[in-house]
C-alpha cells in the first residue's frame, strides 16, 4: 500500500510520528519495528533526484505531462497552480516556497540534459 511521502514543511521528527501514526502504515506494518525502518527508510531517501535509478526519458515523461502552463513545480515534485507572487521566505517551513519552475524552464533544461548527455555541479 502507500507509504506517506515527506511533505516539504515537514521536519524528520514531525514525518517519523506522521508516519508511523498511518492507518494504512498501521494495518499494512502492524510491528513497530518494521513500521519505523520503513518511515525512516523514507525519509532518508527522500532528497534522491528523481532520476537515481531511473531512465532520464522515463523521469521526464513522468512530470511533464503534469505541468500545464500555469503550473509551477517545487523541488520536492509537488506542482501548485497558485501564482508566484514575489514573496520571498526567508526563514522557517516556508523556505521550499522559494523555489519553484514552470514548464519552460523544464523543458529548455530537460533538453540542456539530454544533448549534453549529463553534466557536473561543483
Amino acid at each position: 500500500m502507500p507509504i506517506p511521502k515527506p511533505r516539504a514543511d515537514q521536519n524528520e521528527e514531525d514525518y517519523i510520528g506522521f508516519c508511523m501514526a498511518d492507518p494504512t502504515m498501521n494495518a499494512d506494518y502492524p510491528d513497530n519495528s518494521q513500521r519505523y525502518a520503513i518511515c525512516i527508510g523514507t525519509w532518508q531517501d527522500k532528497n534522491k533526484t528523481i532520476t537515481e535509478g531511473v531512465n532520464q526519458m522515463d523521469a521526464i515523461k513522468e512530470i511533464l505531462p503534469k505541468l500545464k502552463p500555469n503550473k509551477r513545480i517545487f523541488a520536492d515534485l509537488s506542482i501548485t497552480d497558485s501564482p508566484d507572487d514575489g514573496t520571498f521566505h526567508e526563514h522557517g517551513a516556508d523556505a521550499w516556497k522559494n523555489y519553484s519552475v514552470g514548464i519552460v524552464w523544464v523543458e529548455d533544461f530537460s533538453d540542456f540534459v539530454l544533448r549534453s548527455k549529463g553534466f557536473q555541479v561543483f
